[in-house]
């Protein structure tokens, strides 16, 4: 028997820093991500240019590794999905997400987009060479978890 699961996220994008802060939770489909990604890259404030530090520590892919391939061609047709000018940090917490992020490192580097995952905050801002301090990263993520944008029921497999 499936069972329905809740995927919540949200963003907030900080001009003064060039920066996206996105964090996501619970169990999420391709297409759930991609209808959740089209939502930041039709925002107003949107920038292609800006960084991405993308929190999915709390987040359980329902997605087989080897579908995620049509997910980056789709996210890939979207105007200002990607851009070279900018870096996406991915923090994760478990091995689970491991192949998930060596393989959205190896697709995103065909598309000449760097991309690379931490486990903590303090490393992605270095990589990202940001000047926000991780205490208002911890405070932004906290606060989109208790009051996400966005809720969406996934089925697990």
């Amino acid at each position: 028997m499936k069972k329905d699961q809740l995927f919540t996220a949200g963003y907030v994008i900080l001009p003064e820093h060039r920066l996206i802060i996105d964090a996501r939770f619970g169990c999420v489909s391709s297409d759930i991500l991609k209808d959740y990604m089209k939502c930041i890259f039709m925002d107003k404030q949107y920038d292609p240019t800006y960084d991405f530090l993308v929190d999915t520590r709390e987040m359980n892919f329902n997605i087989i590794v080897s579908d995620m391939h049509p997910y980056v061609l789709d996210l890939n047709k979207m105007e200002g999905a990607f851009c070279s000018k900018k870096k996406i940090a991915g923090i994760y917490s478990s091995i689970h997400q491991l192949a998930y992020t060596q393989f959205l490192q190896r697709e995103f580097s065909k598309l000449n987009q760097p991309l690379e995952f931490f486990f903590d905050i303090p490393s992605a801002l270095s990589w990202l060479s940001s000047s926000i301090s991780v205490d208002e990263v911890e405070g932004i993520i906290e606060s989109i978890k208790t009051k996400p944008q966005f809720i969406w029921k996934t089925e697990r497999l």
